[in-house]
């Protein structure tokens, strides 16, 4: 599907739920930003994919395009109606749908360019998207990341897993580590892994960036785990709760940076992080997650040592079944 809307000229997009009552701009962008055509999942590669979207409201008059294209076309194309659409035209919509997608306007502009957004930023597009069936918010994303699965309705959660899978055999984007537990989600065993159970994970990866692409490490997915070279960096933190020998690290990603807000005005970026439990030993990692972003303001960074700086085989754990040697009760 996401190919086939690529292929076209103009995608026209019906927003049944969008009723003008006036021709205010105002009060039009309230509106157009309300519709639950932003809120669902299939609806977001109808936005990315075509080089042009008309949006047209519940009485099928168009408003606004992404693409200043539509508002030529279809008025050449229809002159008896223009002076009735120059009452609800409000022309190129780009910006007001970046501003309520979170999507970069050179996104939404250029389907090609999408290929430089980090796998972790393309999650967050789907992140607050919502689908009828559940594997659907997975297989709605097939396009989107240029891979192919079988579609297996009733496999429930695991059909996105299997998407981070099939992703992780084609690209070397770390960034898909890089999902934090949503705020309003009380961690579970199940939730435990180097996978995000679902898109809604990835919700504050919207400004994560990866660097020089073709030069980061190769990883790829085991019986065990993710198997990945990876350099940990010892964290001070006392917890009389891990009593098994195993230590608190810090994982970074390899060339995955995010940009954050600080004062006003001012931005920084920084690597991006997640914090583990290593067993020395087993070469299995765990992760610890967190809803603060800021890993470092939870677990400050010990002094490293030489035998720190290289890099060494590791394998995150997927999920549960391959964490047997540690106490699944034990959650941070």
């Amino acid at each position: 599907m996401f190919r086939w809307y690529g292929r076209s000229r103009i995608c026209i997009a019906y927003l049944a739920d969008l009723k003008l009552s006036s021709t205010s701009r105002h009060q039009f962008v309230e509106a157009f930003q309300r519709s639950a055509w932003f809120t669902r999942g299939w609806t977001l590669q109808e936005l990315l994919a075509p080089p042009d979207v008309l949006f047209c409201d519940g009485c099928w008059q168009p408003v606004g395009s992404k693409e200043l294209v539509s508002s030529h076309s279809y008025h050449s194309q229809r002159p008896e109606r223009i002076s009735l659409a120059q009452l609800t035209w409000h022309g190129d919509l780009t910006d007001v749908i970046s501003e309520r997608t979170k999507i970069s306007v050179s996104f939404l502009r250029s389907c090609k360019s999408m290929e430089a957004a980090s796998i972790a930023c393309k999650m967050s597009w789907a992140a607050h998207r919502v689908t009828t069936r559940v594997e659907d918010a997975a297989y709605c994303l097939l396009g989107i990341f240029s891979i192919n699965i079988p579609l297996l309705y009733g496999e429930g959660d695991r059909a996105f897993l299997r998407v981070q899978e099939e992703i992780v055999r084609r690209s070397n984007d770390q960034s898909i580590f890089a999902w934090r537990l949503p705020r309003n989600k009380a961690l579970r065993t199940m939730d435990i892994g180097a996978f995000a159970k679902a898109p809604s994970y990835f919700a504050d990866c919207g400004r994560i960036e990866v660097f020089g692409g073709s030069q980061m490490n190769p990883f790829h997915s085991t019986n065990i785990g993710v198997e990945m070279k990876a350099r940990l960096q010892p964290a001070q933190r006392e917890n009389p709760i891990l009593m098994d020998g195993s230590l608190i690290y810090v994982l970074r990603l390899d060339r995955c940076w995010e940009t954050v807000s600080g004062p006003p005005d001012h931005e920084t970026t920084r690597p991006c992080e997640i914090a583990v439990i290593y067993l020395p030993g087993t070469q299995i990692l765990r992760r610890i997650h967190t809803h603060e972003p800021s890993l470092k303001s939870i677990y400050p960074l010990a002094e490293r040592g030489p035998h720190e700086e290289e890099d060494r085989m590791l394998y995150l754990a997927i999920g549960p079944d391959t964490m047997s040697m540690f106490d699944d009760d034990v959650i941070l």
